[in-house]
């Protein structure tokens, strides 16, 4: 039977799809902080200790106290005796007095008294054991004071944070071992079709290779989660029902790739009905490609509808798995995504553009005066051009032609751009 529905803004829908699905809470678990790059925290992180410990130098040079260095100048520089010698990670035991200095390394721990560092480069030594300085020095010049990094008891990351690399960094010069993260999102994905197969050994004529999948799970791995492969399934509501039910059972989201258009065997939303008690189907959107992405969302799970075409999966895909993913993973980043500025290479004209966005991918160049981005053009099956592309941009509805030095926002996404 040939489906009909109706199409609907995409930010309509993707906020339908929000109002609908229940809220989730993944558990969360310890792991060690060298495993922790990319999950988001689960709580709260304090600052055990101060970072540094004490007020360190800054440069390789020598500590003294500032008020001795009021009078130096090129023409009048002021002698320093070298008392004592700082090794990186041990305190001096000594009291600066008046006159006096310490060598010092970068990140070496000041001597008591001493309140500035003067640079090594920026001293002469006329002999042994004597400096002369010939600028005077402010207090607290040159030295990092103490927990100017990280002050004891302060928060100094936020439970929803995805965590990066500068950020385990941190963890682990604070000497946190094990930190809590929520548990990464489980994604089953169910490629559909007849025509679909996995091993090319196995290919006959009017078959395809799965691909699709691939570059799909790609990107859920890219963004923290863990993907399921639950193969490919063929135009048969039967299976396609016992399969979705399967990946509700063991996932958190579910993807579907291909099925999902109006033919007589696109029978994924059919499928998706009879999967549970509670169910709705928001699907259709005015964008082009992408047109008959949806979600499903089964007794509160969602199961994101990705069309067959590569081009018009990956558009459904930034649409609703991102959004999704984002709200299920626990983060409070505002985006998986990310956007510049670029200005259009050569012009571009639509032959539809009434009522539908228009999803342009990109090339991009940077210039002298930024970014360029030149549109590639082509039909949504096409991968190549996804291939050929680092982003893309959304062209408005009405909107009948990009033009040359137009300025836009190129979508970059994870896993697809070079971000």
């Amino acid at each position: 039977m040939r489906r009909t529905f109706e199409y609907s803004a995409p930010a309509e829908a993707l906020s339908r799809v929000i109002e609908i699905i229940r809220p989730q809470r993944l558990n969360s678990e310890a792991v060690k902080v060298e495993k922790a790059f990319g999950q988001v925290l689960a709580e709260d992180v304090l600052a055990g200790i101060n970072i540094p410990e004490y007020d360190s130098s800054r440069f390789d040079g020598f500590a003294v106290r500032a008020e001795d260095t009021v009078e130096a100048s090129k023409d009048n520089p002021i002698s320093f005796k070298v008392k004592d010698e700082v090794r990186l990670g041990k305190m001096v035991d000594i009291e600066l007095g008046q006159g006096e200095a310490c060598k010092i390394p970068t990140g070496g721990f000041l001597p008591s008294k001493a309140d500035a560092v003067v640079m090594a480069e920026r001293v002469t030594s006329p002999r042994k054991g004597i400096i002369r300085i010939h600028h005077p020095l402010g207090p607290h010049e040159n030295v990092i004071a103490k927990g100017e990094d990280a002050k004891k008891g302060d928060k100094i990351l936020f439970k929803g944070r995805i965590l990066r690399a500068q950020d385990v960094g941190l963890l682990a010069a604070l000497g946190i071992e094990r930190v809590h993260v929520f548990r990464k999102p489980r994604i089953p994905i169910i490629s559909t079709g007849n025509e679909l197969v996995e091993n090319v050994k196995e290919k006959k004529v009017g078959e395809v290779l799965q691909s699709h999948g691939y570059m799909i799970s790609r990107l859920v791995e890219r963004m923290g989660c863990i993907p399921i492969d639950l193969g490919i399934v063929p135009d048969d509501i039967s299976f396609l029902r016992d399969r979705i039910v399967e990946g509700l059972r063991e996932g958190d989201l579910l993807m579907t790739i291909g099925g999902c258009s109006v033919g007589d065997r696109d029978y994924v939303p059919d499928a998706i009905q009879d999967a549970g008690e509670d169910v709705s189907i928001i699907q259709g959107v005015k964008r082009r490609p992408g047109r008959v992405s949806g979600v499903g969302i089964v007794d509160g799970k969602p199961i994101v509808m990705l069309p067959g075409h590569i081009q018009s999966a990956f558009v459904g895909f930034h649409l609703f798995a991102i959004p999704l993913i984002r709200r299920i993973s626990g983060t409070s980043e505002k985006e998986l995504c990310f956007t510049i500025k670029a200005k259009v290479s050569k012009e571009v004209l639509f032959k539809r553009s009434e009522e539908f966005e228009n999803a342009v991918f990109v090339k991009l160049d940077r210039e002298l005066e930024g970014w360029t981005a030149k549109p590639i053009v082509g039909d949504s099956s096409l991968l190549k051009t996804l291939v050929e592309a680092d982003g893309f941009t959304i062209v408005p509805s009405g909107k009948k032609m990009l033009t040359e030095g137009e300025e836009v926002d190129v979508n970059l996404v994870a896993g697809f751009s070079w971000v």
